[in-house]
């Protein structure tokens, strides 16, 4: 049973603010933003873009190598059936895939320490605007400053999780079906073990704590509301899979995802699960009065 009047919450770094409260749905809230922050947000999104640079090269490349290494083997089709002049080409080809997948996914791991260090700028600057419905830069790299050592932990441990998910659907000799279920099953304590991460990271970035009570009081805000939590996970992240989707789905709906990425994508990550969070954490911590934005 976990006991929630021990969630402590202390020293807040938004001290500095002048506090309006904040009942503003999602939707609502953007909006805000949007109007009165547009150029702000527009620059938010094009410093977290940075933190996806080096994976967008990493995979880019992996595609590249594995284009150029299947135009590179002997076939022919211009006579007969088009059969390969190479005896095992397809099992080296296999050999070839699987080296390049190793590769590219050693690079990505790499590169995604960067991704929850950028991402912490990303929640300081909605834990900022939440209380004042404006978008302020400076904010971004004292939540870089605040957060590296959680985020560095945060991209590490989601980062290995995936590595070790994807190794083991690749090489495992178990039935299909039974790397299908062990698969979702490792998929689902992930994604419980990262909203726990992502409320760690939230917590440090609005609350100056020791470690130890940063870990209780992120390990009882997860229990706290669990459904709202995870469902708020699953908004955040819904971008990802649908941008692998655009990719092979047509070009015009792939220029307008790729679009939306390049303008508010980004930003978007930060802003649904931060605003959630500082919801969460305004039931500890109200504000006075009835000011609405």
């Amino acid at each position: 049973m976990v006991d929630y009047k021990l969630i402590k919450l202390e020293n807040e770094r938004s001290t500095h603010l002048t506090k309006r409260l904040n009942r503003l749905s999602l939707w609502q809230f953007f909006k805000v933003l949007y109007r009165d922050s547009m150029g702000r947000m527009l620059l938010t999104n094009f410093l977290l873009l940075l933190a996806l640079t080096p994976l967008a090269v990493a995979v880019i490349y992996f595609y590249v190598q594995i284009n150029n290494a299947q135009y590179a083997l002997p076939y022919y089709n211009t006579l007969g059936a088009g059969n390969g002049i190479w005896i095992g080409v397809y099992e080296h080809f296999d050999a070839l895939q699987t080296a390049y997948v190793d590769q590219c996914l050693t690079w990505c791991l790499l590169a995604f320490l960067g991704i929850s260090i950028i991402l912490s700028g990303g929640f300081a600057v909605v834990r900022d605007s939440f209380w004042t419905g404006k978008i302020k830069i400076r904010a971004f790299f004292g939540g870089l400053k605040a957060n590296v050592l959680y985020a560095l932990a945060t991209s590490a441990i989601i980062g290995g999780a995936l590595y070790g998910i994807v190794v083991f659907c690749l090489k495992c000799t178990l039935p299909t079906w039974a790397v299908i279920v062990l698969a979702i099953l490792m998929s689902l304590v992930l994604l419980l073990v990262a909203c726990f991460l992502f409320i760690l990271c939230s917590v440090s970035v609005t609350y100056k704590q020791s470690l130890k009570q940063n870990v209780k009081d992120s390990f009882r805000l997860l229990w706290l509301n669990p459904i709202p939590n995870l469902i708020h996970e699953t908004l955040m992240l819904l971008p990802i899979p649908v941008i692998f989707w655009a990719a092979t789905a047509g070009q015009l709906l792939m220029f307008v995802v790729y679009m939306f990425v390049f303008f508010i994508g980004a930003f978007y990550f930060a802003f649904v699960w931060q605003t959630h969070m500082m919801k969460t954490f305004a039931l500890f911590h109200p504000v006075a009065g009835a000011d609405k934005k």
